[in-house]
């Protein structure tokens, strides 16, 4: 059984409840596993959600949550044997989360105003943990070089202040080329896929937690780039 992807559906849904179906240890520690669950799992350059579980007036702290073998991993310092057939109160940081997600959406901000002014770049990958936020571009060009950061941050700016909203969809794997054909990498076509969008640019393959609209970005701006060879590295912070 599947654990249902509750968080994809409201980013700023905080609390709610879930089955512990499994529990188990690993070389990470005791973890247990919902059928239904509010916390993100660590990926796609994404830190996971934190928090805790209430159940018979006791708590279990949430230190992290992985996907690990197709499971959503809830890993605890607690022992959770106690858990498994009861259905606990679900809560989350609220502060981390909304910080993941204004990061997660600034990211793809970036990388939209930068494909959009520059053609020959094309984004590859985004790493949207506090402190260390980069996007990562690769460059058609030969004649590769840095970007002039000072129209870039205002390009952000102005994105920012037009109040776009972030939409998603899903589809099934196969349909994948009719919305994202340049994607610089695959995805299986057997599986389903979520796409957003920051309206008006393109759908983007992504599993992680979004902001409702480019205005909860303010305080987003480039702090430096790195240019090696034909790639090149943004880095940026939200205040």
């Amino acid at each position: 059984m599947q654990t249902i992807k509750a968080y994809l559906e409201d980013t700023y849904c905080f609390a709610g409840h879930g089955e512990v179906i499994n529990i188990g240890m690993d070389d990470k520690g005791h973890f247990f596993i919902l059928n239904r669950t509010i916390f993100y799992p660590q990926g796609g350059g994404q830190p996971s959600d934190q928090g805790y579980l209430e159940i018979d007036g006791a708590r279990v702290d949430v230190t992290h949550v992985r996907m690990v073998d197709n499971q959503i991993r809830h890993y605890s310092t607690q022992d959770c044997k106690e858990l498994l057939g009861k259905s606990p109160k679900l809560i989350i940081y609220h502060e981390k989360r909304l910080l993941h997600a204004k990061l997660h959406s600034s990211g793809h901000l970036i990388s939209n105003i930068i494909e959009r002014d520059h053609p020959k770049y094309k984004a590859i990958k985004g790493h949207h943990f506090p402190g260390e936020c980069y996007v990562e571009f690769s460059i058609n060009d030969q004649s590769s070089q840095e970007l002039d950061l000072n129209a870039l941050n205002i390009a952000i700016n102005d994105g920012i202040k037009k109040d776009l909203r972030l939409e998603s969809i899903y589809i099934p794997g196969d349909e994948l080329p009719n919305y994202c054909p340049n994607l610089p990498y695959s995805i299986p076509k057997t599986e389903n896929v979520r796409l957003i969008k920051m309206s008006p640019f393109d759908y983007q393959p992504c599993g992680g937690t979004h902001v409702k609209s480019s205005l909860e970005l303010k305080g987003l701006s480039i702090t430096k780039q790195k240019l090696k060879g034909n790639s090149l590295k943004i880095s940026y912070q939200v205040i």
